[in-house]
């Protein structure tokens, strides 16, 4: 049974503002802010659903005043205060640099090519062809963060929004049942993958920008999939809108990086393959969307017999490299 179905997000964001506010008072580095508006202009600050410190950026300098009754000098150094803040959490001496926590897929060959599996740092795009194995990639990385720490998990649950297939439910119980074997454990795996399934891009914005930090807050989420970025947009390519289209995958992406700068969750994208006039293959939505992504992996068919090729194609902290691996039925394996 699992624990989604058509906009599942919307009751967790029906609780009582005091509640939210509590939560939000939470946030990291928004002390500041408070200190120099004061609590009750705080209040209605978190109530306009500006509650981050890149909520606040984004936010136009006359709104702050206006919603706040403040003077332009005041809404410019709440401004001031959370890009420094941004600026002291991004920008660090290498020495003070700390590695990201990795989601080990226990793959030997490919933890060692991802220095220790995917990185919970920015958003992860992995893309190939129809039938490549993207879908299980996902589907493994969506049990193998359920494990405990001492299993080389994270116990953490998961978030997996779908725009073109509905949700492979059979093959996650068959995973499922081969995970509690191996591991010898009695997790119910099914129980802990909440999934909603969505049509447009503006339904995947809207879901990310408003649904999702309500229901993380009250969930243990450690990984989100999209499993596909590009199939909310095919169905906008007849009247296809390049500027409506950059701009909507900047708002996404955006969120995205939102979502995990306040709950530490990992994101990955699944992206599919397009022709190009040459008549090779590219990852589909062009730098649009290339460009917001901070790791790509691919993935394609080697042989009939259940051999992908995995390579890294580019990240911030790993060399293109590649390695093959086996897609069984109890998961992805060594060769």
């Amino acid at each position: 049974m699992f624990g989604m179905s058509t906009y599942p997000f919307v009751s967790f964001a029906k609780h009582p503002v005091e509640f939210i506010i509590a939560k939000a008072l939470n946030y990291k580095n928004m002390e500041k802010i408070k200190a120099l508006i004061g609590a009750d202009s705080f209040r209605t600050l978190l109530n306009c659903n500006i509650s981050s410190l890149n909520g606040l950026v984004d936010t136009n300098i006359n709104e702050l005043q206006d919603v706040l009754s403040v003077s332009y000098e005041t809404a410019k150094k709440m401004q001031l205060i959370a890009y420094e803040e941004i600026l002291h959490n991004k920008i660090q001496k290498a020495d003070e640099f700390k590695e990201c926590s990795r989601i080990k897929t226990r793959c030997i060959h490919l933890d060692e090519i991802l220095h220790g599996g995917v990185p919970v740092n920015g958003i992860v795009e992995i893309f190939g062809c129809s039938g490549a194995g993207k879908t299980q990639f996902c589907l493994h990385l969506c049990l193998q963060i359920q494990l405990p720490v001492e299993l080389g998990g994270f116990g953490k649950e998961v978030v997996y929004i779908c725009t073109e297939d509905v949700f492979p439910s059979k093959r996650l119980h068959q995973l499922a049942q081969a995970f509690r074997k191996k591991y010898k454990t009695n997790i119910n795996f099914e129980d802990h993958i909440y999934i909603q399934h969505i049509a447009t891009s503006v339904q995947l914005r809207n879901v990310i920008k408003h649904h999702l930090p309500h229901f993380i807050k009250f969930k243990n989420v450690g990984l989100i999939v999209i499993d596909s970025i590009a199939g909310c947009f095919r169905s906008e390519t007849e009247t296809l809108d390049y500027i409506f289209r950059s701009n909507m995958l900047n708002s996404i992406a955006n969120n995205l990086n939102s979502l995990q700068d306040q709950f530490d969750c990992a994101v990955l994208t699944v992206n599919q393959v397009s022709d190009t006039a040459t008549g090779a293959t590219e990852p589909c939505l062009g730098l649009a969307w290339a460009n917001n992504i901070t790791s790509r992996y691919s993935l394609s068919r080697k042989n009939e017999f259940g051999t992908r090729v995995f390579e890294v194609v580019f990240a911030p902290d790993l060399p293109p490299k590649s390695c093959d691996i086996l897609i069984t039925p109890e998961g992805l394996m060594d060769i």
